[in-house]
């Protein structure tokens, strides 16, 4: 049987050994984009050029969406690399190779999932750190809770606003607005990106327990032939020793060689 694995048709070792270095270099790719993103978050938070921000918030975008492209293209080949590794046709030993470059490959795919999402969870800390100090400098009798409330209703940037345009700052009220409608809004974004990435990381942790549980099975069928090998070696080594140690006494008795004849074990 024969797989498709990132344009390879896998038909032997050497496709699959193609294959696997394909995977690890889009999981390389994968790595960058974070990166980007991550460097793209802090200039979110930091710019205050409204022109600037918007800049940086399109480039993320499209960082962000290429980013998903390159993880759903990952799990996919990886999916199909696990039918490969268990494909009855191939040996165990084989089996055995492919799968170690497999869970190789899952376990750093989980853990750049893992990376990605602590990025996106620390973006949202600072969205709303951002979000409590300019509600302070707005509003600086406002109560915790009434702080909390007003981030995590959509109303706090008509607040902002309206706070900084009474004391006749009509632009500045509309910087604000803008500023605090994009934070809340990346701040659900960040939470739908955290629940999908959540989802996948608990699938590819799903997917690197099967693979460990089948290289474990395959490593004792694999230790159990060798283990049979060495009893038949030792076996025969003790039967060839037993043979000539016979033929030693028959050579040094010849009555010892009539009598086991006339016994029938010659």
């Amino acid at each position: 049987m024969t797989y498709q694995i990132e344009g390879y048709t896998i038909s032997n070792e050497m496709d699959f050994v193609h294959a696997t270095n394909a995977i690890s270099e889009q999981i390389d790719l994968l790595s960058q984009n974070i990166g980007h993103l991550e460097r793209l978050h802090g200039e979110a938070i930091h710019t205050t050029s409204t022109f600037k921000h918007t800049q940086v918030l399109r480039s993320r975008e499209q960082y962000a969406a290429d980013t998903d492209v390159i993880i759903s293209r990952i799990k996919s080949s990886l999916l199909t690399m696990e039918h490969a590794v268990s494909d009855p046709s191939i040996s165990k030993i084989d089996s055995n190779l492919r799968g170690g470059r497999q869970i190789k490959l899952t376990r750093n795919f989980r853990e750049q999932l893992e990376r990605y999402k602590k990025m996106e969870r620390e973006q949202a800390t600072r969205n709303r750190d951002h979000l409590v100090h300019m509600y302070k400098i707005a509003c600086p009798d406002a109560t915790d809770e009434e702080i909390n409330l007003a981030i995590e209703d959509d109303s706090a940037g008509q607040i902002f606003a309206q706070r900084v345009m009474s004391s006749s700052r009509v632009g500045e009220g509309r910087r604000v607005l803008q500023d605090v409608t994009d934070r809340q809004n990346d701040i659900l974004r960040i939470e739908q990106t955290i629940q999908e990435l959540s989802r996948l990381f608990n699938e590819v942790s799903e997917m690197v327990n099967r693979q460990q549980e089948r290289l474990d099975m395959i490593t004792v069928a694999v230790e159990n032939i060798e283990v049979s090998v060495e009893k038949a070696v030792y076996y025969r080594k003790k039967s060839r020793k037993r043979t000539w140690w016979i033929i030693g006494i028959i050579i040094g008795h010849p009555v010892t060689l009539s009598v086991l004849k006339s016994q029938g074990k010659l």
